[in-house]
């Protein structure tokens, strides 16, 4: 989680990825899963060579690897390995759902929703923790959300004046009553 100072590639991350394989020498198929990891010759060997299958092949593929990357969740992708590819076992982490909110207001943050006083200033950043009372299993607790943060100040290009880009992280999608709230004018009901 980036709440602020994520950071971009032009033309789309996966130009970070592309690039390392590229000046890695390796082979790119693309739109092929792999389905099965084993040994080659089914021997383990003190350099053992892998052999790999793909999605809707009954066969290996021609070659065989010297190593294997997985650059994916192993959990989420179906691959088979032989017996004793993997020296230890595989962890399977523990994701959480996650919704990006980003969003623009001609208003500051209401100090009222975070529990200030009016005169107060919030903070352009607001991480949050579970309350006392609020159970592991809730995602972010009472807050209803991870974090918020005020990205910059931006250009409406319909009404031509400066607003807010906030970004929230939130367990659940954010309702539009929120979102009022969150960035409300005056002293708002929660």
């Amino acid at each position: 989680m980036a709440p602020e100072g994520a950071m971009a590639v032009v033309g789309g991350n996966w130009r970070i990825f592309h690039e390392m394989v590229k000046k890695s020498g390796a082979g790119l198929i693309l739109n092929s899963s792999v389905a099965a990891i084993g040994f080659a010759d089914g021997k383990v060997e003190s350099r053992p060579r892998y052999t790999v299958r793909t999605e809707g092949s009954e066969h290996d593929y021609p070659i065989e690897f010297t190593d294997v990357v997985l650059a994916n969740p192993f959990q989420f992708s179906k691959i088979t390995p032989a017996e004793d590819v993997f020296q230890n076992p595989i962890d399977e982490i523990p994701y959480v759902k996650l919704h990006v909110t980003i969003f623009a207001s001609p208003f500051r943050y209401s100090p009222a929703f975070f529990g200030l006083a009016e005169d107060k200033e919030v903070p352009g950043t607001v991480l949050t923790t579970l309350g006392k009372d609020d159970e592991p299993s809730s995602g972010a607790g009472k807050a209803g959300f991870f974090s918020i943060s005020t990205l910059r100040k931006v250009l409406n290009p319909k009404t031509r004046k400066e607003e807010y880009l906030y970004k929230i992280f939130s367990p659940k999608k954010v309702t539009a009553e929120f979102l009022r709230f969150v960035s409300c004018p005056t002293v708002c009901p929660r």
